[in-house]
């Protein structure tokens, strides 16, 4: 049984766009693939993984991200690194031209 608790996940109806090449802009008729994100529940502990606690504890400070057939572990501050990119990226990216869902 897996630790990871998956909390987003692209596929199907909402898959991400299909990366070509570097020289091409990407197309959004172009979908394929999948994104996962993960995380192990504070209740799972590595001394007994099939425990539960009624405080619910936060979860421990990894994130599993999982790309078509690739996986990595990150850590917190790597985490954070990426939330501060993307939401730099985010705030550069917002014109009126775009529905307010996403925004």
């Amino acid at each position: 049984m897996s630790i990871w608790a998956t909390f987003l996940h692209f596929d199907d109806g909402d898959a991400p766009i299909t990366y070509v090449a570097s020289h091409l802009f990407p197309s959004p008729l172009l979908r394929d693939g999948s994104v996962d994100l993960a995380l192990i529940p504070g209740f799972i502990s590595p001394d007994r993984p099939d425990y539960e606690d009624e405080d619910d504890p936060p979860p421990h400070p990894f994130v599993r991200l999982s790309v078509n057939a690739e996986t990595v572990v990150l850590d917190r501050g790597q985490v954070l690194q990426m939330r501060r990119a993307l939401g730099e990226w985010l705030a550069r990216t917002v014109t009126a031209a775009l529905p307010e869902t996403e925004r």
